[in-house]
């Protein structure tokens, strides 16, 4: 099986990969206190593990939206179509 470079010199499998509605998903390992840094100004930090929580902390550019998956999907459902505004004229 090829690996693939992931985080500098460690590697991680293929197998850790997962599809995710057409998409892949990396699966990784972390312990509290380890950091994965997306697109190199992105990190995603474990901040407590207690049972099957998770507590992490991101830290973003303030232009990306960072949400829950369940606050996205509700923003996302009130959005109103661009069809359906009305036009305002000053």
């Amino acid at each position: 099986m090829e690996r693939m470079p992931v985080g500098g010199s460690a590697f991680e499998s293929l197998s850790n990969y997962k599809n995710q509605g057409g998409k892949s998903m990396l699966v990784l390992t972390r312990r509290v206190g380890e950091v994965i840094v997306i697109n190199g100004d992105i990190r995603v930090t474990v901040a407590a593990v207690r049972g099957e929580r998770v507590r992490i902390g991101i830290a973003a550019p303030k232009f990306v939206q960072v949400d829950r998956e369940e606050v996205y999907e509700r923003r996302e459902a009130s959005k109103v179509p661009a069809h359906e505004l009305e036009a305002v004229s000053k």
